[in-house]
């Protein structure tokens, strides 16, 4: 399995709730240059996993814009900040996926990221409109070698 994972866009400081919380215009742009960067890598993704959070499901929005297509999305609470990791390795045992991007946080998707690479907490780091690209036989600790992390581009 390929594996893309994604920190959202930055977001606005506040809102009503931590749900709430919209893309800024700018996190929404370092997004959009981000993914053009590589869209070409991006071509395969069969399905996207979303975080239910409004800055996550916006980050999704960018990710089908840049790809010029509507990518089948689900959206799971696997993918909020403080989700277990075992729950999102059962769910992506489970599919039938070659070709998968989950749109999270922080701070799971350090966690992910660096457990399933086998490398220290925070040895990866992952701001906002961070993108990780992830091979992997199956989701498991130590499973997965990273193949590239790119940055926003500034």
């Amino acid at each position: 399995m390929k594996l893309f994972v994604l920190r959202h866009g930055r977001a606005e400081p506040h809102a009503l709730t931590d749900a709430q919380r919209r893309l800024t215009p700018s996190g929404r742009e370092d997004l959009a240059r981000l993914l053009s960067s590589c869209r070409d890598k991006l071509e395969s993704v069969e399905e996207l996993w979303v975080s239910p959070l409004v800055r996550a499901r916006q980050s999704a929005e960018v990710v089908c814009e840049v790809l010029g297509r509507q990518v089948p999305t689900q959206v799971t609470e696997t993918l909020v900040p403080e989700a277990d990791l075992d729950g999102l390795y059962q769910q992506m045992y489970n599919s039938h996926c070659e070709t998968l991007m989950l749109v999270s946080h922080q701070p799971l998707v350090g966690e992910l990221v660096n457990d399933l690479c086998g490398t220290e907490p925070g040895y990866h780091p992952l701001g906002t409109s961070t993108l990780a690209c992830i091979e992997m036989e199956f989701a498991a600790s130590g499973m997965g070698e990273l193949l590239w992390l790119r940055h926003p581009l500034m």
